[in-house]
């Protein structure tokens, strides 16, 4: 059954009387106001947010391995493979590297990981009476 015209006038005004105050609307579709606030008076376009950061990117750092005229090539190897987890091909490329270069990189991390690699390696290599030198320096962005 369809209900009179009349009766659906004043089930239409019952039905805005009971809606909140604040989402009655002067002649414009409330439901299409809602999700375009640019259409609201009380709109303000004045308001700046605030910029987004940027994240910074982390600095990394290169273990390095320089080369002397004492400690061996075995013990070079051994250290890699130890505590670079390096296999023992890239090892020996490393330490030859070392050898005819005088310097090579053993890995590449973060400055804390970096930092506490080269202790880790100096103390172990003190504990065996080698005097290897490695240092900690901070990586080219190309690398």
């Amino acid at each position: 059954m369809r209900a009179a015209p009349a009766q659906a006038q004043r089930s239409v005004e019952k039905a805005e009387l009971q809606r909140p105050k604040h989402l009655f609307c002067a002649g414009v579709n409330c439901a299409r106001m809602a999700q375009d606030p640019r259409e609201r008076e009380d709109f303000d376009s004045s308001v700046k947010s605030a910029p987004k950061k940027k994240t910074e990117k982390i600095r990394r750092w290169k273990v390095v391995i320089h080369n002397d005229d004492y400690t061996t090539m075995e013990f070079v190897v051994f250290i890699l493979m130890k505590f670079f987890h390096k296999t023992d091909t890239e090892a020996t490329h490393i330490m030859l590297s070392v050898h005819h270069k005088g310097s090579g990189v053993a890995g590449i991390y973060s400055r804390d990981v970096a930092e506490t690699k080269v202790k880790e390696v100096l103390d172990y290599a003190k504990e065996n009476e080698m005097p290897l030198k490695l240092t900690a320096e901070p990586a080219d962005e190309s690398e």
